[in-house]
């Protein structure tokens, strides 16, 4: 379904792979094997599809059935865990790179809706 979706959606915006690779945060060739099943897209460029093209939660959701696809179902879950618990690391070591306190967390936090399970 990643597949398919990104497909239609750069065809509709009038965009190569080259052209589309260029605005975001993978190179043509990963592009490629993204779009020809070859590569799992990482969440992170299914959120950033879900900004370019305009589409709130499409692309993280269809990243999430790409698990199902990739792995077995009792092991899919344990990929989405593993996945926040790499956003909630990277977090903690730049909070501590700008020296606040890693363990709090704002109510205008980007990580409250992690911790919280609304991601």
């Amino acid at each position: 379904m990643f597949i398919e979706e990104l497909q239609a959606h750069r065809a509709k915006a009038g965009l190569t792979q080259e052209t589309l690779a260029e605005k975001t945060c993978v190179s043509a060739s990963l592009l490629r094997k993204i779009e020809t099943g070859q590569r799992r897209p990482q969440r992170d460029f299914a959120l950033w599809c879900d900004e370019f093209f305009g589409l709130p939660g499409t692309f993280e959701r269809f990243h999430r059935l790409t698990l199902l696809e990739t792995f077995p179902e009792w092991f899919a879950d344990r990929m989405i865990y593993e996945e926040l618990a790499a956003i909630i690391t990277e977090w903690c070591q730049h909070r501590l790179k700008i020296g606040s306190d890693p363990y709090f967390v704002t109510a205008t936090d980007p990580l409250r809706d992690v911790v919280s399970g609304s991601s």
